[in-house]
């Protein structure tokens, strides 16, 4: 399997007219606050539903994580032709190795073997029959928000499922295919750094660096919210606003605390009447 990623990332939204309300936007922004950078703790041994296989979850940049409590319909839930073609059009577009992993906690167990050879579904599906990722974690309990972009140290990147959302979906494939771009209609917002690597940082001390976004576009883009992983770094827009066909600069500012570790961090920016926000990842070093 060809795989996973590029590390800008993160989500979502149904549809053009659920962004442009600006407490939907309030909502899924403050659940991104709530959610990247949380490390997904997941069971010693995990096998495969389907092969009986050990699921590595080691060796690879990244994971997708979907949850599924299949209580009630769960061809409804589980999504398995929708899951095909997301992740077959993912395998067609990056170069990066990533794992697939469906937790289902079951309330038939034949039922889902049923609904993965009917589907020919092919990735790994884990059977959770004692609910334990979900009591240990507390996943959201809205179906659409049960998925998840995990980094290689499984801290989660983003947030939603592309099988109910088609923000996600487009988001998604955006991230993985190495794409800066996120539209809507009619705006395209260019980021000229998705991956900005600050190498070695001297702990306790501060970094600045120049964002440049591009509206590419006729009408004016508005900046709704800004959702950082940490409060070590924060993104500061010189305006509220991009207006057609121009570009606007931002301040990345960060600062190194006390601890000598890696940096990863991400940034979300979200915009009026959008389905998606564009996503920065932080990378870097600090050292003594």
């Amino acid at each position: 399997m060809k795989k996973t990623i590029i590390q800008i990332l993160l989500s979502f939204f149904t549809g053009v007219a659920l962004w442009s309300c600006s407490s939907e936007t309030d909502a899924y922004a403050k659940l991104v606050s709530e959610w990247q950078g949380r490390e997904i703790v997941f069971p010693d041994v995990m096998t495969d539903m389907i092969t009986g296989d050990t699921i590595e979850l080691s060796d690879v940049d990244f994971t997708i994580l979907t949850y599924v409590d299949s209580l009630g319909c769960s061809s409804c839930k589980m999504k398995l032709p929708l899951w095909n073609e997301f992740l077959s059009q993912i395998d067609s577009i990056t170069e990066y190795d990533f794992n697939v992993i469906m937790v289902v906690h079951p309330s038939d167990l034949r039922d889902v073997l049923y609904l993965a050879k009917l589907n020919s579904y092919e990735y790994p599906i884990y059977i959770d029959s004692n609910d334990v990722l979900n009591r240990i974690n507390d996943f959201p309990e809205e179906p659409m928000y049960q998925s998840f972009l995990l980094d290689k140290n499984h801290k989660v990147i983003s947030i939603g499922n592309p099988a109910y959302l088609s923000g996600i979906y487009s988001l998604y494939l955006s991230l993985l295919s190495g794409k800066k771009v996120i539209s809507n209609t009619n705006n395209i917002v260019d980021v000229d750094e998705n991956i900005i690597n600050l190498e070695k940082v001297q702990v306790g001390s501060s970094l600045h660096r120049d964002v440049l976004f591009s509206n590419i576009g006729n009408d004016t883009v508005f900046i709704n919210k800004v959702v950082a992983s940490c409060n070590c770094m924060e993104l500061v827009f010189m305006e509220e606003y991009l207006k057609p066909n121009s570009d606007i600069k931002a301040i990345l500012n960060y600062k190194a605390d006390t601890i000598p570790e890696s940096i990863e961090g991400t940034i979300h920016i979200f915009y009026k009447d959008f389905e998606s926000p564009s996503v920065i990842q932080i990378k870097g070093l600090k050292i003594n």
